[in-house]
């Protein structure tokens, strides 16, 4: 693909990124590529790219004699991300509050409020709050490869939102957690940072972990 349609494909490889995030094409759904042409309006060739992509990421699986679907989380998968998370996120915002601006800091604590905010009010446009949350953090870390090793795990740590997306209650408590970690880190308080960040990856990984347990496997794909 030549550079010049380079924007093209990653436009269409973050609509299709946010679709899967927001369960528009759910876990196990088959993604058909005269469908997709016609969703985002462009060729075969970069919905190809883009499913690649997705792939490489772990967001999306070819399954063999029928073709490209949306990745379901094992629970086997789900331990190695919160596992993975338990050592990354402390870091990050330790950094982040030593590192960062007093404007990015505050930045923090808003996006959080509006988080909570949002999520309160119903507002659907809340639902990208851990995103803007996450890239201020990696944004004011100061670790240019701890940020870049954690956006690459971002893409499976969106898998299990998913499964947050269907009980509002839980993304409330999430986002009130959130907004802890940022007042702490205004503060200047490393252990409440650190005992803000553990609450609420060991609540997120108890959540995520039994709601994999429950989900009971299928035999059969969906198709759309």
């Amino acid at each position: 693909m030549s550079n010049a349609a380079a924007p093209l494909r990653m436009r269409v490889i973050e609509d299709l990124r946010a679709d899967i995030s927001s369960l528009e094409f759910g876990p196990g759904v088959r993604l058909i590529e005269r469908d997709l042409c016609e969703r985002y309006s462009v060729s075969r060739t970069v919905i190809r790219e883009a499913l690649r992509h997705l792939e490489a990421e772990g967001l999306v699986k070819v399954i063999p004699n029928h073709g490209p679907v949306v990745s379901q989380l094992s629970l086997q998968e789900g331990v190695e991300i919160y596992e993975l998370r338990g050592v990354l996120e402390p870091l990050l915002c330790t950094l982040f509050m030593n590192r960062a601006s007093d404007d990015q800091k505050r930045n923090l604590l808003t996006i959080t409020e509006s988080y909570e905010v949002g999520l309160m009010n119903g507002d659907v446009q809340a639902w990208d709050g851990p995103d803007k949350y996450y890239d201020q953090l990696m944004e004011g870390c100061g670790n240019e490869l701890l940020a870049n090793i954690f956006r690459a795990s971002q893409t499976r740590i969106r898998l299990t939102r998913q499964l947050s997306l269907g009980n509002p209650g839980r993304a409330l408590r999430s986002a009130q957690e959130f907004r802890k970690i940022a007042i702490a880190i205004t503060q200047d308080d490393l252990d409440g940072v650190r005992r803000a960040v553990d609450t609420h990856v060991n609540n997120a990984s108890r959540f995520i972990l039994e709601a994999l347990q429950r989900r009971r496997p299928t035999s059969e794909l969906t198709t759309r």
